[in-house]
């Protein structure tokens, strides 16, 4: 639905501020957001001109795999991931790892993308600590990383149709 593209980027900038204002409550000194989403627009998929200011978005000249390529020893002390999906075939909304249509497998398990980003991470011992998501994203992430703090931010119904929760309510709970 392109029409709504528009709407999708003020949610998931509003999202995304939400879990940095969490950071920094926490007591994070610095917060770097990276836009991976990759819709194919030349923009970032963020509205840059309303991210929390606290935050720093890191970025390139030149394309990266934000899941991968940004991975040094020393530099993060944890990874939170905002608005991903659950594992291709799961019943998720918009259900897929990288792309549509294809499983990633890795030791004979299909995985999601925040699993990903969890072993790429892990390679530098910087844990994924947050992720949010639908309900599937929840089942996915509950056996392979059980520490992870979830926020379930709305119910898959269908791979193209979700009923979400009061924005409200799922943003308090991905800031606290």
């Amino acid at each position: 639905h392109p029409e709504r593209y528009a709407v999708g980027r003020t949610y998931l900038t509003g999202d995304v501020n939400a879990v940095v204002a969490g950071l920094f409550d926490g007591g994070a000194d610095e917060v770097h957001v990276v836009d991976g989403h990759g819709s194919g627009n030349p923009e970032p998929d963020l509205l840059l001109d309303e991210l929390d200011e606290r935050a720093e978005l890191v970025s390139r000249d030149e394309i990266f795999d934000a899941y991968v390529d940004l991975t040094e020893p020393g530099i993060y002390d944890a990874i939170a991931v905002v608005g991903m999906h659950a594992k291709t075939g799961s019943g998720g909304f918009a259900s897929h790892t990288f792309t549509l249509g294809i499983d990633f497998v890795l030791n004979g398990m299909a995985v999601t993308e925040t699993e990903i980003v969890g072993y790429s991470w892990g390679r530098v011992g910087a844990p994924v600590i947050f992720a949010s998501g639908d309900d599937r994203l929840a089942a996915d992430l509950a056996d392979p990383m059980p520490w992870v703090e979830v926020v379930t931010v709305k119910t898959a119904t269908s791979a193209s149709s979700a009923n979400p929760r009061p924005v409200h309510e799922a943003r308090a709970e991905m800031r606290e």
